[in-house]
């Protein structure tokens, strides 16, 4: 709630979009847990989806897939790939010069 109000979502739409997302990166499952609770890998794709949020001008992504399960990373991957194509700009950094 407080990032998207940071971030200019209206009051009516953060619902709406923190269930999106939740759904998109996968986190519906976690969503009463806290976040030291959390793995690695969740705690990432928590922090990609927060990112997101807004959306912003620019996400700067720092390793946005590491420690993430396979099926998780192609998911995530297509998730950036339709923020682009919708016009979003994401810098993205990753160690792993086939993923991208």
């Amino acid at each position: 709630y407080l990032l998207a109000r940071i971030r200019g979502v209206k009051i009516s739409h953060i619902k709406t979009i923190a269930e999106t997302m939740s759904s998109l990166f996968l986190l519906d499952q976690f969503l009463n847990n806290y976040i030291h609770q959390l793995s690695g890998g969740t705690k990432r794709r928590l922090h990609a989806a927060m990112a997101l949020i807004g959306p912003p001008l620019v996400a700067i992504l720092d390793e946005p897939t590491t420690g993430v399960d396979p099926n998780v990373r192609q998911q995530m991957q297509e998730i950036f790939l339709n923020a682009v194509k919708a016009k979003l700009t994401i810098i993205l950094t990753s160690h792993s010069m086939d993923e991208w």
